[in-house]
């Protein structure tokens, strides 16, 4: 089972960082994957994916964010 927090409104320009903190299963032994719920783009090299094995958290960090970068986001295994 997968949770994630939501973080605050953020306007174009700034930084939004995502985590998924994850139970039942241990983060070595299974990629996650983002995923964005919105048609037409990618993801490009301002999205970067990181974890913490410790806390069992993956992250996923938006940098410079656009108006275009307005939709839903899951984390999945």
């Amino acid at each position: 089972e997968e949770s994630m927090q939501n973080s605050d409104l953020k306007r174009p320009g700034e930084t939004v960082k995502m985590s998924c903190m994850t139970s039942d299963y241990s983060m070595t032994s299974y990629a996650i994957h983002w995923i964005r719920w919105e048609t037409g783009n990618s993801f490009q090299s301002r999205f970067i994916m990181t974890e913490d094995v410790s806390s069992s958290t993956q992250y996923l960090q938006v940098n410079s964010l656009t108006a275009e970068d307005s939709a839903v986001y899951f984390c999945a295994r």
